[in-house]
């Protein structure tokens, strides 16, 4: 709660700077609420969904948040810029913010605090769910091929609208549910979970080797489905690993591993694109990337996964 006060404080705040530098420590400042967010809300998401529907709810959630943050953020952000620039998108965020904070206080949680959990440094990871963490994290390497540079490419391949890549990316989310269920049902391999790795490497696939709007379009369809799929399922095999009150360190561990893998990628394809220059090629390095955690997951984290639930519940 107080996290989520500080962000509409900060969203505030971001009218003042006149500078770069002083820009630069605003958003410094915003990165701990920020991320007592982001951890936070996927622990307490666990706590309130029941086990046996922890797959649907994760489902669930991810689109939302994916969704909400990838779709309908920037295609509102684009529009209010085009009418008023930033002096009103800044309080027009503060606002929703603030709308989060009023929900939150309705909902309701269990208390599952215990004296066998203590702050440490050791304590910031969950090395259970490590292997899992390493999947997510290098997937995410080609995050910043949708976030950061989606909208320069779709400015070099002359899309007439940058809101465009990021509808096409929600319909892939929107499809990854209904499969999500399907794939998902009992009986159905384990390896089923290695399909959203697979989409993600499909679509940068799609994107570097078919240039043009409609190759960047259709590969944004399966990246939606992948990281939909992958954000989903992944999340929900590491909190099965964990028991309630270890659910903090294992969102921490999930989202750490995350932001490292697309910063890392901000860096490599920035670097790559500059000296290339062009965006298109940055879609084919990240398509041989997504190898890695492709064949992790299938051949070291997935028996991992079987191995520790199967002593679990002995």
């Amino acid at each position: 709660m107080l996290a989520l006060i500080a962000m509409v404080i900060f969203d505030l705040m971001l009218l003042i700077p006149k500078t770069l530098f002083t820009l630069g420590i605003l958003r410094f400042l915003m990165g701990f609420p920020f991320a007592l967010i982001t951890t936070g809300n996927s622990a307490l998401r666990t706590d309130i969904i029941p086990e046996d529907k922890r797959l649907d709810g994760f489902s669930i959630t991810s689109i939302a948040t994916m969704f909400s943050g990838l779709v309908t953020g920037p295609n509102i952000g684009y529009f209010i810029l085009g009418l008023t620039g930033f002096d009103f998108l800044y309080p027009m965020a503060a606002v929703l913010l603030s709308a989060a904070a009023l929900f939150f206080l309705t909902m309701k949680f269990e208390d599952i605090r215990t004296d066998r959990i203590s702050f440490s440094l050791s304590g910031l990871f969950e090395p259970k769910i490590i292997l899992i963490a390493a999947v997510l994290g290098i997937n995410f390497i080609g995050w910043p091929g949708i976030l950061n540079f989606g909208p320069l490419y779709a400015q070099e391949i002359g899309l007439p609208f940058k809101g465009y890549l990021f509808t096409a990316y929600g319909v892939g989310l929107l499809l990854s549910r209904p499969i999500i269920k399907f794939l998902q049902r009992d009986g159905m391999p384990l390896f089923t979970n290695a399909l959203g790795v697979m989409a993600t490497l499909t679509g940068n696939a799609i994107i570097g080797f078919v240039p043009g709007p409609a190759g960047f379009m259709t590969g944004l369809v399966f990246l939606g489905f992948g990281y939909g799929q992958c954000f989903a399922v992944l999340q929900k095999l590491a909190f099965d690993l964990v028991r309630p009150e270890r659910r903090g360190r294992a969102s921490g561990t999930i989202y750490i591993s995350q932001d490292m893998g697309s910063t890392t990628g901000r860096y490599l394809l920035g670097y790559t694109a500059q000296a290339l220059g062009t965006y298109n090629t940055n879609y084919r390095i990240v398509a041989g990337i997504t190898i890695i955690p492709l064949l992790l997951l299938q051949f070291v984290t997935l028996p991992d996964y079987r191995k520790k639930i199967s002593s679990k519940n002995l």
